[in-house]
């Protein structure tokens, strides 16, 4: 069945807004009616810091390793407040590190190269000009025309420099290349530095991914309470010159006691009414216990409307029997049973209902 509603509409002095609606929150009782639609852009700024968050999370479950990481030495100062600049330097080094790689393989092929004898070379006319082609594509006439030098293949490509008094390279049909800029033993340390930096965060991660994911389900509800309370302040209607504000608000029947109990002892003025058709109060189902296991199906569809009928409890009985149908057999039950109670300490609050059902 639904829950019965009232709506009340509660005064009170400006000055006193806030205290009333942090008695509202206390009681965690009323379904503030929304009136306004961010008005000051407020909500906007916490959807776009709640986004960041999921995409945090999103990066973090994508980093982390499934298993610990052999003869990795984690950061000796982990800090929580600084995750989200440890997952953006480990997303820079995931990206940099295969391009060092692809530079250090062409690097090798040059061996005991110095960019700085190429430079001094150069200071004194002589020009060094880089080219590859395809294998088998080196043309001898080049060879007659131009000083040149084979250097070494990869496979793919042959390379060539050709030696000139003439800064400007040759126009031959060949793919122009350029010299590396730093030699293989720099190239070498830095990409050992940033794996094992890498390594290090990763594992990092690894260690402290519980402390990690409470740290960002606290910093979510955080964010939730903070949008909710702009939402409420966001809801107040001032009237009087701005002196008084007037808050329009949902709350269960049989919960009206402590919220009248409450707004007595504040000394706040405020008038209840029962919902009229062109209402549209928020919908709680509250059905005994075998039609409670199955709201959380009816909240996978579409809820009904406050004015129309519950239906979960006629559908309850013909869901067993069709699940039962189609999952007759003992051992997949059996097997089913144990899954559910092995997760019953992962499963996020807002599937507990599910996961009861289910079990």
């Amino acid at each position: 069945m639904i829950a019965p509603m009232l709506k009340y509409e509660i005064l009170a002095f400006h000055r006193d807004a806030a205290h009333l609606l942090a008695t509202l929150k206390r009681l965690g009782v009323v379904h503030i009616k929304k009136l306004k639609h961010d008005p000051d852009g407020h909500l906007a700024q916490l959807k776009s810091v709640k986004l960041h968050l999921k995409q945090e999370r999103n990066r973090f479950e994508r980093l982390v390793p499934k298993e610990p990481i052999e003869n990795a030495q984690p950061l000796p100062d982990f800090n929580l407040e600084q995750l989200d600049e440890y997952l953006e330097e480990l997303k820079q080094l995931v990206k940099l590190i295969p391009r060092l790689e692809e530079e250090e393989f062409h690097v090798r092929h040059f061996g005991a190269y110095d960019a700085v004898k190429i430079a001094a070379l150069r200071e004194h006319g002589l020009h060094l000009h880089l080219f590859s082609v395809g294998i088998g594509k080196m043309k001898t006439e080049w060879s007659q025309e131009y000083a040149v030098e084979p250097l070494f293949d990869t496979g793919r490509k042959s390379f060539f420099i050709i030696a000139s008094n003439d800064p400007t390279p040759p126009s031959i049909k060949a793919q122009r290349e350029e010299f590396p800029e730093r030699s293989l033993v720099e190239i070498s340390n830095q990409l050992n530095d940033m794996r094992l930096r890498r390594e290090g965060l990763r594992q990092s991660l690894f260690d402290h991914q519980d402390a990690i994911r409470q740290h960002l389900d606290r910093q979510d509800l955080h964010v939730v309470d903070q949008m909710q309370d702009v939402n409420a302040t966001d809801q107040l209607v001032q009237m009087g010159f701005g002196k008084v504000v007037v808050l329009t608000g949902w709350i269960p029947e049989k919960r009206a006691d402590v919220l009248e109990a409450a707004l007595d002892a504040a000394d706040y003025y405020y008038e209840h009414t029962k919902p009229q058709p062109k209402d549209a109060p928020p919908v709680k189902l509250e059905n005994k216990k075998l039609g409670r296991w199955f709201e959380p199906i009816t909240g996978l569809f579409a809820l009904p409307d406050y004015h129309e009928l519950d239906l979960t409890p006629f559908f309850a009985p013909f869901f067993l029997l069709f699940f039962g149908f189609c999952l007759g057999d003992g051992g997949y039950g059996l097997l089913l049973f144990i899954v559910l109670l092995a997760l019953r300490k992962r499963v996020p609050p807002t599937y507990k209902g599910v996961w009861a059902l289910a079990l």
